[in-house]
């Protein structure tokens, strides 16, 4: 515990601090230390408590710490959880507390929210992950300072054991609350804590410096992984309008670990998991080289001309027809637009202008359709094999608009140049 001080004045001197406080053991003991330090650290003090609403002695808590706070002058923040999750309550309630804290956070213009993990927290938290898979820095347990949005989350005590702050609690008096509901073995981290760690602990004496070394490699070892990951993704990948796009052979390139790494970060607001992304990689891979896939409703991936395409667009081409009947300027879909003047045609996106007269007006512009074909002097060639030979991508496909005759027949395809003489 010692070292305690120390660290706390490298991160906190001078700061204004929000504490989580349970009632429990942990967070008592981490309060009672900001407290008895304020003078020598220099710090506001903030505390927020959480009353959970799932043990009858709750109540009693919550009124506890707000009078605890009231006479040692501290400003306290508190939330009743009302909702009744669904799904996995200690998940929901985390998200909750964290919305809480942050919403504090930025009341107070406070950067360092303070919680109460200990070494035997992260233990848990690791071993969970072991059982149920994880990425390399989620191996390496819980971050003793990360960001939430833009505040830090910071933990004083993840390196301190369960037995010091025990400790510490008797030796100074503290007072705190027993949370029975950590004793159910309905919660998986429950059972971990009352029948795995203690057979781990007889095994070695020092476990938790073990522990301890083992998530400070993995997360060295993962920050030189998002390094590389970024440094590709940086260098390689272009984001525009929504879509991602990188090269085939440039991804190839990758190590089968480090080509995971990049596309779950790239695809991490979708929520998928690694084995998701695993057979992503395998359609990136294959010989096939044209593969659409909607992965997601709000996804869709598209690998062509060797370059791989993740897009939030539909696919799918909205109708659009237009009548031409005398010059001028014309709107077009996707903020595009048309000129009509002096027998010439002018779309922004052809190379050169394309002719017409208008004594032939109306001309019409209208979305591709199945089956659509331009006319030249020796036969007749489908519009979709002659965006094929130009290389268009299917993402450009379903923009493209066709230029017809007064008899609708397909002329030209705005944006290319099609030379139907």
């Amino acid at each position: 515990m010692e070292n305690i001080i120390t660290n706390l004045k490298t991160q906190l001197k001078d700061k204004k601090v929000l504490v989580a406080v349970s009632t429990g053991i942990d967070s008592s003991v981490l309060l009672d230390i900001l407290i008895k330090n304020k003078e020598t650290l220099n710090i506001e003090i903030v505390v927020a408590h959480v009353n959970h609403q799932r043990r009858e002695e709750s109540e009693k808590e919550a009124e506890y710490i707000k009078e605890y706070c009231n006479e040692n002058n501290i400003k306290i923040y508190t939330k009743t959880l009302s909702k009744v999750s669904d799904g996995n309550f200690q998940e929901w309630a985390r998200k909750e507390r964290m919305a809480f804290f942050y919403e504090i956070a930025r009341a107070e213009n406070i950067k360092y929210v303070l919680l109460a993990h200990h070494a035997q927290d992260n233990l848990e938290t690791i071993l969970m992950r072991l059982i149920r898979s994880s990425s390399l820095k989620g191996y390496a347990g819980i971050e003793e300072l990360s960001r939430y949005k833009d505040i830090y989350i910071y933990r004083p005590l993840l390196r301190v054991t369960k037995d010091q702050i025990k400790e510490y609690a008797n030796n100074h008096n503290v007072r705190y609350f027993d949370d029975k509901s950590n004793e159910e073995d309905k919660y998986f981290r429950n059972r971990i804590r009352k029948y795995i760690i203690p057979s781990m602990e007889e095994e070695n004496p020092k476990l938790y410096q073990a522990i301890n070394d083992f998530s400070k490699t993995l997360i060295n070892a993962s920050q030189i992984i998002e390094d590389e990951t970024n440094k590709f993704i940086e260098n390689k990948v272009l984001v525009h309008n929504n879509i991602i796009s990188f090269s085939q052979n440039n991804f190839k390139t990758l190590s089968p670990f480090l080509a995971t790494e990049v596309l779950f970060t790239l695809l991490k607001p979708y929520g998928f998991s690694k084995e998701n992304v695993e057979e992503i990689i395998k359609q990136i891979n294959a010989s096939k080289p044209l593969i659409i896939n909607k992965i997601r409703p709000n996804l869709t991936m598209v690998k062509e001309y060797g370059m791989v395409h993740f897009t939030k667009e539909t696919l799918e081409t909205e109708p659009f027809f237009l009548e031409i009947k005398e010059e001028g300027v014309y709107k077009l879909p996707k903020n595009r637009e048309i000129v009509f003047k002096n027998n010439l045609c002018e779309f922004k996106a052809n190379k050169g202008n394309i002719c017409y007269n208008n004594k032939e007006l109306p001309i019409y512009i209208r979305t591709k359709r199945e089956g659509d074909f331009i006319r030249y002097s020796h036969g007749t060639k489908k519009v979709s094999d002659i965006l094929t030979n130009l290389k268009v991508s299917w993402l450009e496909r379903h923009d493209i608009l066709l230029l017809c005759n007064k008899d609708g027949e397909v002329t030209d395809i705005l944006g290319y140049r099609v030379n139907n003489k």
